[in-house]
């Protein structure tokens, strides 16, 4: 846990008992032998990264804000997927950020219309194990007035 963000990190297929860092090198230990911790691949094949967000109320004392767009400015030698999930019975809805910039960029995506809910969740993920840095996620929304009855 990053006790600075309150983020927490969750490795999965991780199965070490032991960890260390030594000359510069983090290894990682099992019952089968010793192994560098470093680089894109593991064991010949991309590694798959998700960020999830917690869970976002985009309402405020009477109004509610539905997305409209995300910019996402990143680096990437590969496809980003940002997955908004609408509260938590619904498939997500999907958007792909396909440059490969070798600065980070900032791209638009449009996200779809009639969202109503109050909470989401948004995903980063890269796809077929591409190598991402994230700058930032900003969605956006208009902000809808509640009609008091």
């Amino acid at each position: 846990m990053n006790l600075f963000g309150n983020a927490v990190t969750n490795y999965v297929n991780f199965n070490f008992n032991s960890l260390a860092y030594f000359s510069g090198v983090l290894l990682g230990a099992n019952e089968q032998g010793l192994y560098v911790l470093g680089g894109d691949h593991d064991l010949g094949q991309g590694i798959q990264v998700d960020i999830i967000t917690g869970i976002h109320d985009l309402s405020e004392r009477g109004i509610i804000t539905r997305p409209k767009e995300a910019w996402l400015a990143y680096r990437s030698n590969g496809q980003i997927e940002l997955q908004v999930e609408v509260e938590e019975d619904r498939d997500p809805y999907s958007y792909i950020f396909n440059k490969e910039p070798e600065r980070i960029t900032e791209e638009r995506r449009v996200l779809g219309k009639g969202f109503k809910q109050r909470f989401y969740t948004f995903v980063v993920r890269n796809l077929s194990g591409s190598r991402f840095d994230i700058e930032s996620l900003r969605i956006l929304g208009d902000a809808i007035q509640l009609k008091r009855r």
